[in-house]
């Protein structure tokens, strides 16, 4: 897991614009290299990536907008909610909550469990409409012939 969240960091920086590789002729290097390991951590905490991310830049200022692309990176890479992009507005918002939240961002996942949830309105309206029209002769008033009521009073 540790490689694979390197790995996208290393992607990733050499993709952002402005970014430099790690370890490149850039002057920006040896500052990416030393803080790179360092963050990628996957059970360092949010205060402390953010405290290792401030010291960095204050260090190196020349640089701080690199060391914030490759910060902004990793936090992509180990988070993924971050990942999540919205689409449709609100109805995204809601549907990358669920999605990464209560799904964990799995598909086979939201599959096995989703697929059920989301036709449970169509089969509750269905049981509905079955039940309303077994039960019609049920609801209405019934009809006494003349011939066996009884007078009372």
């Amino acid at each position: 897991m540790r490689k694979a969240i390197a790995a996208l960091v290393f992607l990733a920086a050499a993709l952002l614009p402005g970014a430099a590789v790690a370890g490149s002729a850039s002057p920006c290097g040896p500052a990416l290299a030393g803080i790179e390991h360092e963050i990628a951590a996957p059970t360092l905490s949010y205060g402390a990536r953010a405290t290792i991310i401030e010291r960095a830049a204050a260090g190196d200022p020349s640089c701080a907008g690199a060391i914030t692309a490759l910060a902004k990176s990793v936090a992509e890479a180990t988070n993924p909610m971050l990942r999540a992009r919205g689409f449709l507005g609100p109805v995204g918002w809601f549907w990358n909550n669920i999605y990464f939240r209560v799904f964990a961002g799995s598909t086979p996942n939201m599959a096995l469990f989703g697929v059920p949830l989301f036709f449970a309105p169509v089969v509750l309206v269905g049981s509905l409409i079955a039940v309303l029209s077994g039960t019609k002769g049920a609801r209405k008033r019934p009809y006494v012939p003349e011939s066996i009521r009884t007078q009372v009073n």
